[in-house]
């Protein structure tokens, strides 16, 4: 009698939607994150250090000012895009997880980016829904009883710094009343900033990490390979 235990079956993964083109701008849109940001934390030590030098001339002042709003604004234009991005891929890759495995997941394509927009929950939940995703990328069948990620919890961990850490830095700015709050602000920008591109660093390690996984599963199951872009080329 043949034993039940040493049966395997080979199974074929398939994307639900291909994601190359949309983890490739996404890899572009991090690292554009990354260096926009790191340009405004050096406009940051250049303002810290203009207060502190105790002469400030009306046309430094200016440069200055000009300075720090374009480089803010065009931050913000730069992680709207990056957010809108990072939210479309987590919306793919769920759903290329649940296409993936046999079983239910807990988390469905647009829950996984919907507790994003919800208090509280957004504390928690979508870390959740990140790990099943790479939990069901690591082993579809058996995706319950993978281990979690350090690098996902480092991911989120510093992710939520970045938001409390931005928030303090907005407020500290809103209440400027002398050149002593100016350097307050300053700092609390610089300290945010630097955790943004960490933050940045992560993600951007968590989405070669998982798309890496899922292209893996493609790939043993067609029997093609792929390029650092996820295309596929026939052997």
């Amino acid at each position: 009698m043949q034993d039940m235990g040493v049966i395997s079956e080979h199974r074929e993964y398939e994307y639900s939607v291909n994601p190359s083109f949309l983890t490739k701008f996404l890899k572009v849109m991090l690292f554009i994150s990354i260096g926009t940001t790191v340009l405004l934390l050096i406009s940051n030590f250049m303002q810290f250090e203009l207060v502190s030098s105790g002469t400030i001339t009306k046309s430094s002042a200016d440069a200055n000012d000009t300075r720090q709003h374009f480089l803010s604004i065009l931050r913000l234009a730069i992680f709207i895009v990056t957010s809108i991005t990072f939210l479309m891929w987590i919306y793919r890759a769920n759903k290329n997880a649940q296409g993936f495995s046999s079983k239910t997941l807990e988390f469905t394509p647009g829950w996984a980016v919907g507790y994003f927009f919800i208090p509280v929950v957004s504390l928690y939940l979508p870390y959740r829904a990140m790990r099943e995703i790479w939990r069901v990328s690591s082993a579809p069948d058996h995706w319950r009883t993978q281990p979690g990620s350090a690098l996902l919890q480092w991911w989120w961990a510093v992710w939520l710094a970045s938001n409390f850490s931005g928030f303090a830095a907005a407020r500290f700015s809103m209440h400027i009343k002398s050149l002593a709050d100016i350097q307050h602000a300053t700092i609390a920008s610089i300290l945010s900033n630097c955790i943004n591109i960490l933050a940045y660093i992560l993600a951007l390690s968590v989405v070669v990490a998982i798309s890496t996984k899922q292209r893996k599963l493609v790939d043993e199951g067609s029997g093609n390979s792929f390029d650092a872009d996820g295309l596929a080329t026939n052997n």
